[in-house]
């Protein structure tokens, strides 16, 4: 069992998480950014368009997320959710290749394999 936790603002208070387990004091835990919607970039390198037909289609060949270009199959196409007029948001699925995939507890991201 933990002590009484000494910080003035916690009034005393022993802090333990659901099954009884000593926990951190929530203030010791430094403020984590808050998540943010991320910008998807669906890029025509090296590509001018032009105002008449053919030349003012767009093919895409390049993904970036908050501007650093990310590798997806040729295969797996990027999908776009409904936009509609007043919408505040969009969504898209795409499907990555990723070098490494980490699934870990917060308190695990410092550790070596």
């Amino acid at each position: 069992m933990s002590a009484p936790c000494a910080r003035p603002e916690c009034g005393g208070d022993t802090h333990t998480d659901g099954w009884g387990n000593p926990t951190r004091c929530p203030h010791d835990t430094p403020e984590r950014p808050k998540p943010r919607a991320s910008v998807i970039e669906l890029i025509a390198p090296d590509y001018q368009p032009t105002d008449d037909g053919a030349g003012s289609i767009i093919v895409p060949r390049e993904v970036r997320i908050n501007g650093v270009p990310v590798y997806t199959p040729k295969d797996a196409p990027v999908q776009i959710g409904d936009i509609q007029l007043g919408d505040e948001l969009v969504t898209v699925t795409l499907t990555l290749i990723a070098r490494r995939v980490v699934i870990a507890a917060d308190g695990d991201l410092g550790e070596q394999p």
